[in-house]
């Protein structure tokens, strides 16, 4: 239930929504990081996608 987010603190939907961004972004082939954005690239380089939702805490 999404009220355990903010009652208990229960982390597993953002796990599981990083885990399938990763699985996501492995099937179409683009790096994936979360809660990062001190990437650097070339232009012509692909994106990364980046999980900005993913929560601190959760975050090795």
């Amino acid at each position: 239930m999404c009220t355990d987010i903010y009652s208990k603190k229960d982390m597993s939907y953002w796990r599981d929504l990083d885990a399938e961004n990763r699985e996501y972004a492995k099937e179409i082939g683009l790096p994936y990081v979360p809660n990062q954005d001190d990437t650097e690239k070339d232009f012509d380089e692909p994106p990364t996608i980046v999980n900005y939702f993913f929560h601190e805490t959760v975050k090795k």
